[in-house]
């Protein structure tokens, strides 16, 4: 990771990348026709049905089928399963819109696989509020093994109904077994056999992040004694130097630990993004502040994407990264700070626009959070 200090030439550089460089991750979301899926370095792997890439025209569709969709279009099926030999398969039904979704209490959730419906129950006020459904375990095997089988699909919500895509549907689960080693497993979802799953998996590394239990606020004034010292460094006044005026953003300071800040300085914005170079600015001497060390996807110090600010009290820092306007697509990364640097702890890829957010985990760590 670099972390020498930025020029103006490097920041001509880094306003034409497209995206914040994650490739070292083993894993990506793969898509089979309407199905993606997506497997973590924990061999835990997720799928879910997405829309079609092209909606149907009305000459295509009767209004009265198009007219039963239009209100459950944020619903898809997800399946996930752990790495582990006895991992069972969860079947959920997700709302990607939590905040004017489908999913409201009381309401009841069937699927019709052909002729045969599946009364999935009501959904709970936790469901409504989660904006996920989990399909009864005594019921997914019976489903999922129907869903093999099926030529159409139909999702019920109360009187609303959704036709899930089964394009794709068998690929994408060869592909989960393949990734999770069970083919010719009795475990597998596909190609069974009569094989012990034995396969184990890597050790996971354990961080436990540095937090601040300390209910500090900075008041506007610190605020602004901070960001008019920070502004003098060198590296920062390059950073802005490629900044309109009329895009300046407010900078983000905020509590790091008991000794430091976390400072985001905007150095450029577009379309659908900015970038903020991160500097860790003591606390006694704000004026000495270096830049942050990330061990991921924020070369020179600098994230692409929203910076959705840090917890001081988990010890994370979050940023959204989009690739299109209406934020269909894009990327969500974690960093837990240990001290020192920034360790990323999890990462969520959607790169496909398609109408939808279901972003998929291809990486995490597991976090132990210190006791209060």
């Amino acid at each position: 990771m670099k972390t020498k200090y930025l020029s103006v030439g490097m920041l001509a550089v880094l306003t034409q990348v497209s995206m914040a460089d994650f490739s070292s991750l083993d894993q990506q979301v793969k898509y089979f026709n309407d199905w993606s899926v997506a497997c973590n370095n924990q061999r835990e792997c997720f799928m879910d049905s997405l829309p079609p890439k092209t909606e149907p025209s009305a000459t295509e569709t009767k209004d009265s089928e198009a007219d039963d969709s239009d209100g459950l279009i944020s619903l898809y099926l997800s399946l996930s399963r752990k790495g582990e030999a006895d991992s069972p398969v969860v079947l959920r039904v997700n709302d990607w819109d939590d905040e004017e979704g489908s999913l409201e209490q009381g309401q009841s959730l069937k699927l019709k696989i052909d002729q045969k419906t599946f009364d999935l129950g009501k959904v709970s006020a936790e469901a409504d509020e989660n904006s996920s459904f989990e399909v009864d375990s005594k019921q997914a095997p019976e489903i999922l093994a129907a869903l093999q089988q099926a030529s159409q699909v139909e999702l019920s919500l109360g009187s609303e109904k959704l036709a899930i895509n089964l394009q794709g549907l068998q690929d994408g689960l060869q592909y989960f077994d393949e990734q999770q080693q069970r083919v010719d497993t009795t475990s597998a979802l596909v190609k069974k056999g009569d094989k012990t799953f034995t396969a184990n998996l890597a050790p996971i590394e354990i961080i436990t992040p540095v937090v601040s239990n300390d209910d500090e606020l900075i008041s506007d004034e610190e605020h602004a004694k901070l960001q008019e010292k920070i502004h003098q460094l060198a590296l920062v006044k390059d950073c802005v130097a490629k900044m309109a005026k009329e895009e300046a953003v407010e900078d983000v300071i905020e509590i790091l630990d008991k000794d430091n800040y976390i400072v985001g300085v905007t150095c450029a914005v577009d379309e659908l993004n900015r970038q903020t170079l991160v500097l860790i600015a003591p606390k006694t001497n704000p004026e000495q502040a270096e830049l942050a060390k990330f061990d991921q996807g924020a070369d020179n110090s600098i994230i692409i994407g929203e910076f959705n600010g840090y917890s001081a009290s988990e010890g994370i820092l979050l940023n959204y990264y989009r690739k299109s306007e209406l934020g269909d697509c894009g990327s969500t990364a974690e960093w837990a700070w240990n001290g020192k640097s920034f360790v990323l702890s999890s990462y969520y890829s959607m790169p496909e626009c398609r109408g939808s957010l279901n972003s998929m985990n291809v990486w995490k760590l597991d976090l132990k959070q210190p006791d209060a």
